[in-house]
């Protein structure tokens, strides 16, 4: 039977095991990588009642909420506004009459817009929203950056890419380019129907890069081959243009489909 390890040998040990841990171990930053993995919200996205509830937070939650948040949305928007998060953004969400703004200039100037949608993707955004001024001359910019012709929703175009409302001018004309390259490739014009429905139902495409757009493009056109067009198909899969999950699914969906059919 083997005898039980000295406290030395066991000092030993855990010298030998801390030796080979690189340099930065001890200094990892766990709360940097949880924001990486996790995003904005941790890892499940609600607060574990390690501080108290705050004044203004029954205010905001009730906003939140009348507004078409769900509970779970209002609650991670209420995070934003906590009294640990000290830059403007943690302003913004926890002053209810702001957050009072932001809806009102969402709804009015987006065309029935929800703020809470917009905020809960990209919660820069509320520093746009809060301002009706700010808002109005956002939303132009990127209209005027698409050549698409026609009406285009934006409300459904903001709440899906909220990234475009503080877009440099770079990102806009870039946002411009790859509509015009999409529509190429898809052979339909500037006020085609079928490029404003996919920009509305995948609107990230325009802050894609435009190499990635032409190579999701060229992957997916030998699996539209049963449809109309390959416009159609696309209008039907837009989200696959940026998800490559989604294209794989549909090449793996097609290929079973043409071995039934074998």
């Amino acid at each position: 039977m083997r005898a039980a390890p000295t406290a030395h040998a066991h000092a030993h040990a855990v010298r030998a095991q801390s030796a080979k841990r690189p340099a930065s171990y001890d200094h990892v930053d766990y709360k940097k990588d949880d924001v990486k993995q996790y995003g904005e919200w941790g890892s499940d996205g609600i607060r574990q009642g390690a501080f108290p509830s705050e004044d203004w937070e029954d205010g905001a939650r009730a906003l939140w909420l009348s507004n078409g948040a769900t509970e779970v949305k209002a609650h991670r928007l209420i995070i934003l506004g906590s009294k640990h998060r000290r830059d403007r953004i943690g302003e913004v969400f926890r002053d209810v009459e702001v957050i009072e703004r932001m809806c009102e200039n969402a709804f009015r100037l987006l065309d029935g817009a929800r703020a809470h949608a917009i905020c809960h993707r990209r919660p820069e955004a509320g520093l746009v929203l809060c301002s009706a001024a700010t808002l109005s001359s956002a939303v132009v910019r990127v209209r005027l950056a698409l050549p698409i012709e026609g009406a285009l929703d934006m409300a459904k175009v903001v709440e899906r890419a909220p990234e475009l409302l503080d877009a440099d001018e770079d990102a806009l004309r870039r946002a411009g380019e790859t509509t015009k390259i999409l529509a190429s490739a898809l052979d339909i014009e500037m006020d085609d129907d079928r490029l404003r429905e996919i920009l509305e139902t995948a609107p990230m495409i325009l802050l894609a890069d435009a190499a990635d757009v032409t190579a999701a493009l060229e992957q997916l056109l030998p699996l539209s081959r049963n449809f109309v067009s390959f416009a159609n198909f696309v209008v039907d899969n837009a989200e696959a243009v940026i998800d490559s999950y989604c294209r794989s699914t549909l090449a793996q969906t097609m290929s079973m489909r043409k071995s039934y059919r074998v």
